[in-house]
C-alpha cells in the first residue's frame, strides 16, 4: 500500500489540476464535516450516500451511466430519509475499516498480495513489475484494492477482535446517537483534510507520504487529536442544532 502512495507522491507534480482541484474540494468538505457534521448530518448523509451509491452502481452495473446515476440518487434519498440508521451504518463501517487497518499494520501483514506477471529481460533475468497508475482514479482504485487485500491477511484472532470492537461502536451509535454522530463526522472530516493536504503537498513536491511513513506515531497522534477536538466541538456547539427539531415537535404537539 505504501509503495502505491509513494508512486503517487513522485508523479503528483505532473498531474496538475487533476490533483489540485480534488485536493481543495477534499479539504473544504473535510473542514465542514470536521466542525459542523452534526449540524449538517442530514445533508452530509445525503452527499455520502450519493457518493457511495454511485461507486456501488458503477461496479455493480459495469460503469453504465444511467444505472450509476440512479443508484446515486436512490442512495442519497435513503441516506437523508434514514439519517439515524445511516449514521449507525457509517459509524460501524468506519470502526471496522480503522480497526482492520491498524491490525494489518501492527501485525506485520502488509506485504504486497497483488500478483503481477513476471517479465523476462533480454539477458534471461526475470523480474516482476507492477504497472504504475497514471491518473488519480487509477491511484485510488489501486490503493483501495491493496487495502482490501491487506485486510484479508489479518489473522482469525485479529478479525474476531475487529468484530468485537466494531460491535461495540455499533451499539454506541444506537444508544448514544449524538456522540456517535459527532465522532463519525469528525473522523470523516479529519480523514478528508489529511487526504486533501497530502495531495496538495505531494503536488508541491514536499514528500508528505515519506514524512508520514517516517513519523507514523506523530501523525497518528495528530489525527486522533483532531478527531477528538472535532467531536468535542460538535457536541458543545452543535447541541442547539440537534435539539431544535425536537423542541419544535413538542410545541407542535402541544398546539394540537
Amino acid at each position: 500500500m505504501l509503495d502505491i502512495a509513494r508512486d503517487f507522491e513522485t508523479t503528483a507534480p505532473g498531474l496538475g489540476a487533476a490533483v489540485v482541484v480534488p485536493a481543495v474540494v477534499l479539504v473544504a468538505a473535510g473542514i465542514i464535516a470536521w466542525l459542523t457534521g452534526s449540524a449538517l448530518r442530514r445533508q452530509l448523509s445525503a452527499v455520502a450516500g450519493a457518493i457511495g451509491g454511485a461507486i456501488a452502481g458503477f461496479f455493480i452495473f459495469g460503469g453504465g451511466l444511467p444505472a450509476t446515476i440512479a443508484c446515486s440518487i436512490t442512495a442519497a434519498i435513503l441516506a437523508a430519509g434514514l439519517e439515524r440508521l445511516f449514521s449507525v451504518v457509517l459509524t460501524t463501517a468506519l470502526a471496522l475499516a480503522v480497526t482492520l487497518s491498524i491490525l494489518a499494520v501492527y501485525s506485520g501483514h502488509t506485504k504486497d498480495i497483488i500478483k503481477h506477471p513476471p517479465i523476462p529481460l533480454n539477458d534471461g533475468t526475470v523480474v516482476t513489475v507492477r504497472p504504475a497508475p497514471d491518473t488519480l482514479v487509477q491511484y485510488a482504485a489501486a490503493l483501495a484494492e491493496r487495502t482490501a487485500g491487506q485486510w484479508m491477511t489479518v489473522p482469525l484472532g485479529g478479525r474476531i477482535t475487529a468484530a468485537v470492537i466494531t460491535g461495540a461502536f455499533a451499539l454506541a451509535a444506537v444508544f448514544f446517537p449524538r456522540l456517535a454522530s459527532a465522532m463519525c463526522w469528525s473522523t470523516v472530516g479529519t480523514a478528508l483534510i489529511f487526504a486533501g493536504m497530502i495531495m496538495l503537498l505531494a503536488y508541491k513536491g514536499s514528500n508528505p507520504i515519506s514524512n508520514i511513513a517516517a513519523r507514523g506515531l506523530f501523525y497518528t497522534a495528530i489525527f486522533g487529536a483532531m478527531t477528538c477536538f472535532g467531536t468535542a466541538e460538535q457536541i458543545v456547539l452543535c447541541r442547539g442544532c440537534n435539539k431544535e427539531p425536537r423542541k419544535k415537535q413538542e410545541r407542535d404537539i402541544r398546539g394540537k
